[in-house]
This record gives structure tokens, C-alpha cells and sequence, in this order.
């Protein structure tokens, strides 16, 4: 008799759109800024290296958005942030 062999296929993290007041952000003296943790709209994003930056990176107070890809611990990993 034959065996049924299954493989699974991981799906990409979900796309998610982020948007709001920035209250956090990394130290704009660090060397890799804008590089780390932010809170946009009460949601945490990371910026990585990878991140598509449009302008210069929003200040705390000011109007973000973006989108990223879900992580398992509900932050955002950010593919995309800007000013708005």
C-alpha cells in the first residue's frame, strides 16, 4: 500500500495597514535611526533596514502611516512608512 505524504506550505505574514499619532520612536542620534521600535496609532512597528522610508521619517507627534507584515506577537515588521 502507497503513504500519503503531505507537505505544508507556509503562507507570507498578512499585510496590514498601520496609521496614526507617532508617540514612540528610536533615538534620531542612534547610528542606525530610523531603525527600531516605533508606536504609531497605538500599534508597535519595527522599522528594519529593509523598510521603504517616503521623506524623512515622521517625528514624535506627527501623522504616520504605512503597512508591514504581521509578526506572531501582533507587532508590525514596517515594509513601507511615511508622513501623511
Amino acid at each position: 500500500t502507497g503513504a500519503i505524504v503531505t507537505h505544508s506550505v507556509s503562507s507570507p505574514p498578512p499585510r496590514l495597514p498601520f496609521h496614526g499619532e507617532v508617540s514612540e520612536r528610536p533615538d534620531a542620534s542612534a547610528p542606525d535611526f530610523p531603525q527600531g521600535k516605533w508606536v504609531i496609532g497605538g500599534t508597535i512597528v519595527y522599522v528594519t533596514a529593509e523598510t521603504r522610508i517616503q521623506g524623512d521619517p515622521p517625528a514624535l507627534g506627527a501623522k504616520a502611516s504605512g503597512f508591514g507584515e504581521l509578526q506572531p506577537d501582533g507587532s508590525l515588521r514596517a515594509l513601507a512608512l511615511g508622513g501623511r
